[in-house]
């Protein structure tokens, strides 16, 4: 069974770590942080999730991961 999670505050260590881990898992992620991130999940991380959403500032935006 795959879940949908919301993770707040992903611009931490455990919030980056968790994403990481569920997103290998082929969960689906959001994630909300009021700090600017830079895209962390990229093909050499072995993701295979093709959507990964983070609100940031009431903006959403969409990282491909393949």
């Amino acid at each position: 069974m795959y879940l949908k999670v919301l993770i707040v505050g992903f611009g931490g260590a455990a919030g980056i770590g968790i994403a990481h881990y569920l997103l290998k898992e082929r969960h689906s992620v959001a994630a909300i942080d009021g700090v600017k991130i830079n895209p962390i999940i990229g093909t050499s991380s072995g993701i295979k999730q093709t959507r990964f959403y983070v609100a940031q500032n009431k903006t959403t935006a969409t990282i491909n991961t393949q």
